[in-house]
């Protein structure tokens, strides 16, 4: 009688114990299949700068001369560098659009009052480096600028190649400009 019950007690653990469950193994791979098969796309945009960017510099020169230049990015202007797309995500750089006001003050005349925009450079240059260039500085060369005129370098950048354009701009006491191209690649 304790043989009977002995292996009827064998029995029943064995029942119990193979209930169907999943082994651990198993509910793993269940639990990465549904992972991945609810797994929404994900899409990564980066901008170069990240935040707004200005900078502002005042120059006088020679007690009667002011000089002005603010750079400064523009946030809903963005020219593309690079989009890459794979099954489930993508990824977007961009490179955010500068513009740049000039400011030129003689004996508290006002003699010139500019945007420097890629847009003012288009119609003068037409090649393709302009259609997704953008303004990356602009800057007052302080040692070729006298009471006469104000000597001004601009440099455009195309993100997309990495070609550059480097512009020098002279503005007399007029207020007349002429640009001339300096260097580029």
């Amino acid at each position: 009688m304790k043989k009977i019950i002995f292996i009827i007690s064998l029995f029943t653990l064995l029942f119990m114990s193979c209930d169907g469950r999943q082994s651990s193994k198993e509910s793993i791979e269940k639990a990465v299949t549904e992972y991945t098969k609810n797994q929404t796309s994900s899409d990564l945009i980066n901008y170069y700068p990240k935040q707004y960017t200005e900078t502002s510099k005042d120059t006088l020169i020679g007690k009667q001369l002011l000089v002005k230049v603010r750079n400064y990015s523009l946030m809903h202007q963005n020219v593309l560098i690079a989009s890459n797309k794979t099954n489930r995500s993508s990824r977007t750089d961009y490179h955010r659009v500068f513009e740049s006001e000039i400011s030129i003050q003689f004996a508290t005349k006002q003699v010139y009052n500019t945007l420097i925009t890629t847009e003012k450079f288009k119609p003068i240059h037409s090649d393709l480096f302009w259609d997704n260039a953008t303004l990356e500085h602009v800057w007052l060369n302080q040692a070729e600028t006298n009471s006469k005129f104000a000597r001004f370098h601009i440099s455009f950048i195309n993100p997309q190649t990495n070609n550059y354009k480097l512009f020098q701009m002279v503005v007399d006491m007029e207020g007349k400009e002429q640009f001339n191209l300096i260097e580029e690649s």
